[in-house]
């Protein structure tokens, strides 16, 4: 699961130096 979650987690981090709105749609 780790391994999975870490490449998801660095392009969360990215995404957070935009701010939470960006991440919540990129989810969407």
């Amino acid at each position: 699961m780790e391994g999975d979650e870490q490449p998801t987690a660095r392009k969360i981090s990215g995404l957070t130096k935009y701010g939470n709105i960006p991440l919540k749609r990129g989810l969407t």
